[in-house]
């Protein structure tokens, strides 16, 4: 596939207008019991918009790489889990993200510490830092190097230090 395929072959799924809702992470135990609370949610959500929640399998090239050698961390967990709410209305807000939260925290039991930064909402810096992992240190020093006043930061953002900020004057 192009690039452009890749980047593209979701979009059915998030037309313009849609609201969405996403929480994800990887889950530690795929047991009978992680089994038994996924059927319970499956179909459930108030839209049927709704995709989730839904378990996508890791393997392969991506759980060769070695967990320092790039941002992301979580290459020895087999399964992550996800919900991707999406609906129409706004007055629909409030019991959409209700239902997936509900469902995400039912699942949490079965969950690896941290989160999956893709999948990340606006929960702000101590998820953002779990989602890196033992990769966020390194991160920061780059994020000093090269962008210490934290130009790119429409993102689930790595701070730079108070050392960087002040250089910079931000």
């Amino acid at each position: 596939m192009t690039y452009l395929e890749v980047q593209s072959m979701f979009d059915p799924f998030f037309p313009p207008g849609r609201r969405t809702y996403v929480k994800g992470n990887f889950i530690s135990a795929l047991n009978d019991e992680a089994v038994d609370t996924f059927v319970e949610y499956a179909g459930t959500s108030p839209s049927p918009h709704t995709f989730g929640p839904w378990v996508e399998n890791w393997h392969g090239a991506a759980n060769r790489v070695g967990v320092t050698d790039t941002a992301f961390h979580h290459r020895n967990f087999p399964y992550n889990f996800s919900v991707w709410s999406n609906w129409i209305n706004a007055s629909e807000s409030e019991k959409n993200i209700h239902w997936s939260r509900t469902c995400w925290d039912a699942m949490r039991p079965f969950m690896a510490a941290g989160s999956y930064v893709n999948y990340l909402e606006d929960e702000g810096d101590p998820l953002a830092r779990a989602a890196y992992g033992p990769n966020y240190n390194r991160l920061v020093v780059l994020k000093n190097k090269y962008d210490p006043g934290s130009s790119f930061r429409m993102n689930h953002n790595i701070m730079p230090s108070q050392a960087a900020r002040a250089e910079t004057g931000t």
